[in-house]
């Protein structure tokens, strides 16, 4: 399962979307829990199809609203240190170094 959080803030006439991706629930609620200053708003989704409707909901077309998911980073909880990691998706990693 996984849990798609959309963290929005509206900035000169256009939403600014970044998209993360929980696999467990308690790391979800933390994430949405953790304050965040300038106005932004954060949302949870039970899947990603919930979350696509949200991100169009915003003013995105269909193709911004799948990259945003595409290239979400998957957040995942370290008991060890107490805070969340987030893992770079695989696809933001072959944008980033052209491998395309």
């Amino acid at each position: 399962k996984v849990i798609v959080g959309i963290r929005a803030q509206y900035n000169f006439g256009r939403w600014n979307l970044v998209v993360f991706k929980f696999t467990d629930q308690k790391t979800a609620d933390l994430w949405l829990a953790v304050q965040e200053y300038g106005g932004c708003i954060k949302t949870l989704n039970d899947n990603e199809e919930s979350a696509l409707a949200e991100i169009q909901g915003y003013g995105w077309n269909e193709r911004e609203a799948q990259q945003a998911l595409e290239f979400a980073d998957t957040g995942t909880f370290n008991k060890e240190k107490g805070y969340i990691d987030y893992k770079f998706s695989q696809a933001f990693i072959n944008r980033q170094m052209g491998w395309e």
